[in-house]
């Protein structure tokens, strides 16, 4: 069972770049890739527990170099320098410092610090130095750092997993092969007795094969005893593994497909037979506040600059809260992303007349802004729409708010004055001389149907304006509107009826799910191709720029590695570089 759970978001202010430098430290050459690598990342380690004013963090694309930044008044001290020339290492020039290099520095270094309270398991910081002997579920949390050049975003996302310890019976052993390998030690489970032997070892969660399971080390092991393994992984992982009497303790081989024929030896409690188990839980917030609590205590200062960070977490939202809606428990509302709704005006802003017209101007401002009304529902743009639309009733209003749209596609003048006398003239021949000062008869239900078939004068012709300003050009059809008023008096008129011509030339419109607003339909952009590349081949031959990002995230997605869309090409390669980079 999965659960996506929610992205707690601190912010930090970081140090002025202009303060600090970064350099580069060489290791010597002469070993294998493998012991190269611990090498690497056991000196790394060493730096940060020696000199807490500095980040560091093995290089993503060689084993052989190591990347610290540091306050430039540090580096002037020559303490640096003194540590390279008692290990034998080499230093590069100082360096400007780029965000990007900030980022995966203080990342690593933040991973080493809080070690070993939360140990790195696949995505995930684990709780727990007893974390490898317990089968229950366990608090973790999934991090995210995004820096720029004076802040860094902290994304925290709580968890309760499930990493069982592994057992023979896991591996689908028999039973008397299991019982003859606990009576004798001598005793080897080969591959031949393993029908399932795929593994997950930490605390990568890189998959893996058994080759065979003893109580003796394997000759090809470098180490000599148990006790030599748990300093390795405490040293290399900031792991504390169980402490086991040495004939108690199970060994395993495993291979890896992309390392070759070399065979690693692990102990079985480093050795998982599922991946990782995600659980929800109702409360995450103890998880949360454990991490930040550690958090705050190992990172009060960055490269000895002092840092302030949030107290209390932002969130990610797409909608406006009420102010009723928050209570005195509820969390505060945080816009870090922006909405793509518009804002709905439901009711009139204060100091418009009731029988005022709302129209839409040109430039896509309301009328009623005129009048000073206040807020963002009075400055909300009215789309364009198809011209019969419908009046759309404010909630708990008498009135309808009826906005008025215009219609693009009709930009014929409608010479009112001609059509009102017109009527009046036909009014004179049928009925005789209406009084003076009136337009015509009341309206009533043979009047109004008179009217809407008077409104149909001439091929092409608009609606004529309103009867009681006889002599008025109405601005809002000359523009090409069709105007309709606030009130219960104002009957809706009917639209002009469109030649085959015009309808060419109107955009396809389609409704929105909200419905009352009408969008211009336009063309997807073309999905960027996901091409299957070998990419630890372009990564050995440091040419994984020619690779697509879009090839770079499905990979990153494959290993169960988080990536969002919006993901730099520079941040994928370095997110890749460090994930081959993991035993």
């Amino acid at each position: 069972m999965s659960h996506k759970g929610e992205q707690n978001l601190f912010f930090l202010n970081l140090p002025d770049a202009r303060k600090l430098c970064s350099v580069t430290l060489s290791l010597l050459f002469g070993q294998d890739d493998g012991e190269l690598r611990n090498t690497q990342v056991k000196s790394c380690r060493e730096l940060l527990s020696l000199y807490p004013d500095i980040l560091a963090s093995p290089a993503l694309e060689s084993f052989e170099e190591i990347t610290v930044i540091m306050a430039i008044t540090f580096f002037k001290t020559g303490i640096i320098q003194a540590y390279t020339q008692r290990h034998g290492l080499q230093m590069g020039a100082p360096q400007r410092v780029l965000p990007s290099t900030l980022q995966v520095c203080l990342s690593y270094t933040l991973t080493v610090k809080l070690a070993p309270n939360w140990n790195k398991v696949g995505q995930f910081l684990v709780a727990g130095m007893d974390f490898l002997s317990y089968s229950g579920k366990l608090n973790a949390v999934a991090t995210q750092l995004s820096v720029s050049e004076s802040q860094l975003c902290l994304s925290v996302e709580a968890d309760a997993v499930r990493l069982p310890p592994a057992t023979l019976e896991d591996f689908d052993i028999a039973d008397n092969v299991i019982r003859r390998f606990h009576s004798s030690r001598d005793t080897v489970i080969h591959s031949f007795s393993l029908p399932s032997n795929w593994c997950y070892i930490l605390p990568s969660m890189k998959r893996g094969q058994i080759i065979s399971i003893s109580h003796q080390i394997p000759a090809e092991c470098p180490f000599q005893s148990y006790a030599d393994i748990r300093k390795h992984w405490s040293s290399l992982y900031g792991y504390q593994l169980p402490l086991v009497d040495e004939q108690d303790v199970v060994y395993c081989s495993v291979y890896f497909k992309l390392v070759g024929e070399r065979l690693f030896t692990y102990p079985l409690c480093c050795i998982r037979a599922e991946p990782i188990q995600r659980f929800p839980r109702f409360d995450l917030q103890g998880a949360l506040s454990s991490f930040m609590l550690d958090l705050r205590g190992k990172l009060q200062s960055v490269c000895g600059f002092p840092i302030r960070m949030t107290s209390k977490p932002c969130y990610y939202t797409t909608s406006l809260s009420t102010p009723g809606s928050q209570g005195p428990c509820s969390r505060p509302v945080n816009l870090t992303t922006r909405s793509a709704c518009r804002p709905v005006l439901t009711q009139l802003p204060p100091g418009i007349p009731r029988n005022a017209p709302f129209a839409s101007q040109p430039d896509g401002r309301s009328v009623g802004a005129q009048y000073g009304g206040g807020g963002a529902a009075s400055q909300a743009p009215l789309a364009n729409a198809a011209p019969a639309s419908r009046p759309v009733p404010a909630p708990g209003s008498a009135h309808k708010i009826v906005p008025i749209f215009r219609n693009k596609a009709l930009d014929r003048h409608v010479n009112v004055t001609k059509i009102l006398a017109e009527r009046r003239q036909q009014r004179r021949e049928e009925g005789g001389q209406p009084p003076a000062g009136s337009d015509g008869p009341a309206p009533g239900p043979a009047s109004s149907s008179k009217r809407k078939q008077e409104a149909r004068l001439g091929a092409g012709q608009s609606q004529p304006g309103p009867a009681s300003h006889p002599g008025v050009e109405n601005p809002s059809c000359q523009q090409g509107h069709y105007s309709q008023g606030i009130g219960r008096d104002l009957e809706p008129r009917e639209s002009v009826p469109q030649s085959p011509a015009i309808r060419t030339e109107i955009p396809a419109l389609i409704p929105s799910s909200v419905g009352g607003d009408w969008f211009q339909s336009k063309p997807k952009k073309a999905k960027v191709s996901v091409a299957e590349v070998d990419v630890e081949h372009y990564a050995r031959s440091h040419q994984l720029s020619k690779i697509n990002a879009a090839s770079l995230q499905a990979w990153l997605r494959g290993r169960g590695v988080p990536v969002r869309s919006k993901d730099k090409k520079e941040e994928l390669v370095a997110k890749v570089m460090h994930c081959l980079s993991e035993p």
